[in-house]
């Protein structure tokens, strides 16, 4: 049995009966919800062995065993589809993006900022863990066009780019990383964990995986964050450091 049978995902159904819906939590409704499953695995599974854009509604209705119309019942075509399967990804994903960026606009200290990032991280991990083969797709489509039945992953794709350059930023602002452009550190750092995740996710051996977020972590903070000045053991950046950094890049 495949892994995408085995973690059958979770999902929402975009469309309501319009006749004879039933009550919530009633026969239909449990009806209702074993056939929207019965659709997402079917097309998780097929999603994963070959490629969005090599799937049809017809093949996913074949695999689950439905009717064509049951799927049209449901959902408007397969980026609908796809849109509820990366919901509780994104969801996660997104929200925790948005904790982090919180938290590192308060950060004043080289701690404070490793302390972000690893709840960041621990966040990121238990969503991977809860959502493999969702995650596993997203990591196959994100390069995907913003079009078509792949749109929701490539929409995720650039929103996760953006935050993750609001993050460069927000730690900026009291001069904890190195003044170096927010869009190319941040696309550094993104395509590296998503390389090391697609790569784990994948079954190839990176060495021990819990391991891996500390090294990120000090990747990240070690290689990016702002030099202690002399004399300072408080942790805090340079005081005026970005600042001159910024300047001296102006007058060069």
């Amino acid at each position: 049995m495949s892994s995408a049978r085995r973690r059958a995902p979770a999902v929402r159904p975009r469309k309501r009966p319009a006749e004879r819906p039933g009550p919530e939590g009633g026969a239909r409704d449990a009806n209702r919800r074993a056939r929207t499953q019965d659709i997402a695995r079917a097309a998780l599974e097929l999603f994963l062995q070959r490629g969005v854009e090599a799937v049809s509604v017809d093949d996913v209705v074949r695999r689950a065993k439905v009717a064509k119309g049951s799927f049209y019942t449901y959902f408007g075509g397969l980026a609908e589809l796809l849109d509820a399967l990366v919901e509780p990804v994104r969801d996660a994903t997104l929200g925790a993006l948005d904790r982090c960026e919180g938290t590192l606009r308060d950060a004043t200290t080289r701690e404070a900022l490793l302390a972000g990032y690893q709840t960041l991280a621990l966040e990121l991990s238990a969503t991977v863990l809860a959502h493999r083969d969702v995650t596993r797709l997203y990591l196959q489509e994100r390069r995907a066009p913003r079009h078509g039945p792949s749109a929701p992953v490539a929409v995720l794709a650039a929103e996760i780019d953006r935050r993750a350059v609001l993050l460069t930023d927000a730690a900026h602002a009291h001069g904890l990383l190195r003044p170096l452009a927010a869009k190319v550190t941040a696309a550094i750092v993104v395509g590296a964990v998503e390389h090391l995740l697609h790569r784990a996710l994948s079954g190839d051996d990176i060495g021990p995986l819990a391991e891996v977020p500390e090294v990120l972590l000090r990747v990240v903070v070690d290689g990016l964050a702002a030099p202690v000045s002399a004399g300072r053991d408080d942790g805090r950046a340079p005081e005026g450091g970005h600042d001159a950094a910024r300047s001296a890049e102006a007058l060069g």
